[in-house]
């Protein structure tokens, strides 16, 4: 079967594309000159540039957000929600494409990975839409004539700051589970990847969602600080960098309390046992593995890009996760054969350089070299990056690269390998190989993460995706993303007492 032929004509379709690169604010786009510059990272052509937003516009859309929970959004039952977020769902699910592109032509994701994020996307927008009448409160045991309801009411106005790796799906994440609990949204995209979620803003309204109940604020982070510290501002939610999500924390209490939910870094271990890998699923946890740390070019914050193989093993899986990257095609976008496109912008592409360089001096040994992968074709291309020993490298073992780049190191024992993989400051997410189960339930109960999978890679099946919940431990931030518990962080718990 020819499966190029059958695919979309990815460059006469972004030919018709609008990139808007203004904000959504109070229903409509706010006409507004665009002065951030941005480059296509696939070939360094110009982009759409869009509003850098100042405290202004932060005020406005806070405004638009406030007036939207006070009055139409707030006041619409839970079954109204339901109906208008379906909707939504639908609309993104028609618009999979394009959105995809956007997304493509702005921070570089191949096509092939992209065209399902969109899909992703309206699952979760559908899960918190299903899930609106299920959202419990609870009655307290009392005497006789003593009652105490509890109920969980909308927070008001949430700002939620995204990152830029995956745009679209991360915007859903967000403002899923704020809308379905009845509050409204400012969401403030990444500079580097604003154009789905000034979109996305636009199909909700078209989907029937009333005006300012989502606002979308361009811009750097003067306009995100704005948005932090402002007074009408009812909880924060923030994923990216540990660094600047001490930062929100700090603005965040700069007019006064208000909670703040973040995810941020993680420097996520894998650990591969002699007894899975010399199994006849040995092939496949090498392709796992290596798919799970190269995964969006290895900017994901759940990346496990920190491999702990079982000494006996050790060199035979080396040579077997560098032949499955190896085979992995870096290159444009829109190539339907393209696993990694180019890193998002040149400041990650030169940061991720200065860490394959780092490991290089200081000792690891370099297996396969992604630098320079495409020669002198333009763009930010980086190839799959392996180093084994990686440990001897503190930048490798210790930092949060944010590019396609796996740091391999050797244990003895089970014990080894948990204080090995614990040693890091983040919590975010693990994966245990091992056919023994219950070895995997207890390494699982040591690991010090929000997610630890157990002989299976972090994508699960239909409707599990949409269910999970965690939180994350240590530097990697704090607060419920995901599934039903996620409904809760976007709510706070009224209790109300009577007696009769």
């Amino acid at each position: 079967m020819n499966t190029t032929e059958e695919q979309p004509d990815f460059d006469a379709i972004a030919a018709t594309l609008e990139c808007k690169g203004v904000p959504w604010i109070d229903g409509e786009l706010i006409d507004l000159k665009p002065v951030y510059e941005k480059i296509n990272p696939a070939d360094l052509s110009s982009n759409q540039a869009i509003v850098d937003g100042d405290e202004v516009l932060a005020n406005q859309a806070v405004t638009a957000a406030r007036k939207a929970f006070n009055g139409e959004w707030g006041s619409k039952a839970p079954s109204e929600r339901r109906e208008i977020l379906l909707a939504i769902a639908e609309k993104l699910r028609e618009e999979a494409l394009s959105l995809a592109l956007l997304d493509s032509l702005e921070m570089g994701k191949p096509m092939s990975s992209s065209m399902g994020d969109a899909h992703v996307a309206a699952g979760f927008i559908q899960y918190y839409a299903e899930a609106i009448d299920k959202n419990y409160g609870k009655t307290a045991p009392g005497d006789k004539g003593y009652l105490e309801t509890q109920v969980y009411q909308p927070r008001g106005v949430v700002v939620a700051i995204i990152p830029w790796n995956f745009p679209i799906i991360n915007a859903a994440m967000k403002a899923g589970p704020a809308l379905a609990t009845g509050n409204s949204v400012v969401l403030k995209p990444s500079e580097h990847g604003s154009y789905s979620s000034i979109r996305f803003a636009e199909i909700c309204h078209e989907a029937g969602l009333p005006k300012g109940a989502l606002n979308v604020v361009t811009g750097t982070r003067s306009v995100s600080e704005a948005l932090v510290a402002h007074n009408e501002v009812d909880l924060v939610t923030f994923t990216g960098s540990t660094a600047t999500g001490a930062s929100v924390m700090q603005t965040a209490a700069r007019e006064g309390l208000k909670p703040v939910m973040l995810e941020c870094g993680g420097k996520n271990p894998q650990l591969v046992f002699a007894d899975a890998f010399n199994s006849e699923m040995g092939p496949a946890i090498a392709g796992f593995s290596g798919q799970m740390a190269m995964w969006n070019s290895g900017q994901v914050c759940v990346a496990r890009s920190r491999i702990l193989v079982e000494r006996s093993v050790y060199e035979p899986f080396v040579e077997a996760i560098s032949q499955v990257c190896q085979g992995m095609k870096t290159g444009d976008p829109r190539d339907h054969d393209t696993v990694l496109g180019p890193l998002a912008f040149a400041g990650q592409f030169n940061r991720a350089t200065e860490c394959i360089d780092a490991g290089v001096n200081q000792g690891a040994r370099l297996v396969l070299d992604g630098r320079d992968s495409l020669g002198d074709q333009n763009g930010y291309y980086m190839g799959p990056t392996i180093f084994a020993d990686g440990a001897k490298s503190d930048t490798l073992w210790t930092t949060e690269i944010f590019g396609p780049v796996i740091a391999i190191e050797a244990f003895d024992d089970a014990d080894q390998a948990v204080g090995m993989a614990n040693d890091t400051q983040y919590g975010l997410a693990a994966t245990v190989w091992t056919n023994d189960l219950s070895r995997g339930h207890r390494i699982a109960e040591r690991i010090d993460a929000g997610t630890v999978s157990v002989m299976t890679r972090p994508a699960m099946p239909d409707g599990c995706w949409a269910a999970h919940a965690a939180e994350p431990a240590g530097q990697s931030g704090f607060g419920i993303e995901g599934g039903m518990e996620a409904m809760k962080s976007y709510t706070r718990l009224k209790a109300t007492q009577f007696i009769y």
